[in-house]
């Protein structure tokens, strides 16, 4: 696919641009094209009336559709001191997706008409790139584009795990690039769109962690989780230590830094915005409460703990733990978990939810906990 790229004179990518992550495949695109001929980016989201220049200093004042920053959304786009690296030509026009793709067809016709040896890299949403749409288009005036997909949906739910490929053809020109899972998509939107209101944010994170705890039941054989999830965020600390026990109450002797997970219900408490990994976590802890938790004592606390880390491990195996500087207990459990899980991910071969299954029975690991809880309470 890249070396079609890299050959290619006019290249549309689609995604659903306003994502940070649509913006940086994209951007990786335009790179693989930068070579001895010049590049010439389209952007749909920016003014028809903007056009910078190579090597032009870019202001601050340039804004997408959107009201987001062109430099700030685009920052592959830019050197170090806000100069293009490639012209910049903006094709938003108002009306309907029909217009925009007469528009920019019009353009590409008049950049190839005007830079003969120049390449073409268009960003555009989905529905411009069906068939009929903007490379129809672009094909009326005389341009064969290379279309490339980036990760759209409904192929993900098509394709199972283990015939999955992360680059699918369906013609010489036609490609789609399955580089964003579905939760990750959705995920990146969150935390792209972060300055939602508190409330907002946590509304939206609890039904991601209810869609990702659906997904993961399946690894489980499980029923699909029924319960809520509750997400609290910053202030409400005071509310989530008030519904703690003491026992547990006795571990945090101020606000901590890092997210808490209820030892006893699905619910969570995060001090700012989280990323996908805990998203994950977050969904096994919804799994763990709903069909695993027995009495929410030391004994689950730690293979709830494991089992979050096992789910995140499974999917993420560069996740690392992050070092905090407090050593409650609640901090000892989580560090000896993820270095559990860690030796349980390298050393299983088999199915995953013939790894997953142990957690159903969890008598078998009594002495081993009691062995550590010893280890913290001496320590």
């Amino acid at each position: 696919m890249m070396r079609v790229i890299a050959h290619s004179s006019c290249v549309v990518v689609s995604d659903f641009h306003p994502l940070k992550r649509s913006r940086q495949d994209f951007s990786t695109i335009v790179k693989h094209m930068d070579g001895e001929q010049q590049v010439i980016v389209v952007l749909e989201l920016l003014d028809s009336s903007v056009t910078l220049k190579r090597g032009q200093r870019v202001s601050e004042n340039v804004l997408l559709q959107n009201g987001a920053s062109l430099a700030d959304n685009y920052p592959l786009m830019f050197d170090e001191h806000q100069h293009t690296k490639y012209e910049i030509i903006g094709a938003w026009v108002d009306g309907g997706a029909h217009k925009r793709d007469r528009h920019c067809s019009e353009i590409v016709e008049r950049l190839t008409s005007d830079n003969q040896h120049a390449k073409l890299a268009l960003h555009f949403g989905d529905w411009h790139l069906a068939d009929n749409h903007l490379p129809q288009q672009i094909k009326k005036v005389g341009i064969s584009a290379t279309v490339i997909h980036l990760s759209p949906q409904p192929l993900w739910d098509r394709l199972s795990k283990r015939d999955f490929d992360k680059v699918i053809k369906f013609g010489a020109n036609k490609w789609a690039w399955m580089s964003t899972p579905p939760l990750a998509h959705a995920a990146a939107f969150l935390l792209d769109f972060s300055v939602f209101h508190e409330d907002d944010y946590t509304e939206e994170l609890a039904y991601l962690i209810e869609v990702a705890s659906s997904k993961l039941a399946i690894s489980f054989n499980l029923k699909r989780p029924e319960s809520a999830y509750e997400v609290m965020m910053g202030d409400d600390w005071y509310s989530f230590w008030s519904s703690l026990d003491e026992h547990h109450q006795q571990q945090f002797d101020c606000q901590p830094k890092t997210v808490v997970f209820h030892p006893r219900l699905p619910l969570i408490w995060i001090p700012s915005a989280v990323d996908a990994n805990m998203i994950i976590q977050a969904a096994a802890h919804l799994i763990y409460c709903e069909h695993f938790m027995i009495a929410g004592d030391f004994c689950d606390s730690f293979r709830a703990a494991s089992l979050r880390h096992l789910c995140n491990i499974s999917l993420n195996p560069f996740f690392e733990l992050k070092s905090e500087d407090t050593c409650n207990e609640y901090q000892w459990i989580e560090r000896s978990a993820f270095e559990h899980a860690k030796w349980l991910n390298a050393h299983h071969c088999g199915p995953s939810a013939q790894l997953f299954e142990r957690f159903k029975h969890p008598q078998l690991w009594d002495y081993e906990l009691q062995l550590l809880r010893d280890t913290i309470e001496v320590a």
